[in-house]
């Protein structure tokens, strides 16, 4: 199956877990990605969390079948 998948990166602060007030540090979108492909995706993302400062949510839009 195919997806949109957007990726959000936000300043994280120490007790701070509120998104809804932030603008992203950055944004990007993968158009028309494989959905088997998400683990990857996700694992690469993780591996960002080596750095304490970054947050990250992920929004799959999967209406393309």
């Amino acid at each position: 199956m195919l997806a949109n998948i957007t990726f959000k990166a936000y300043e994280s602060l120490p007790h701070d877990t509120n998104k809804d007030t932030k603008e992203p540090i950055t944004e990007f979108t993968l158009l028309f990605a494989e959905t088997d492909k998400i683990d990857k995706i996700c694992q690469a993302i993780e591996s960002a969390y080596d750095y304490d400062c970054i947050s990250w949510t992920i929004s799959i839009d999967h209406n393309y079948i």
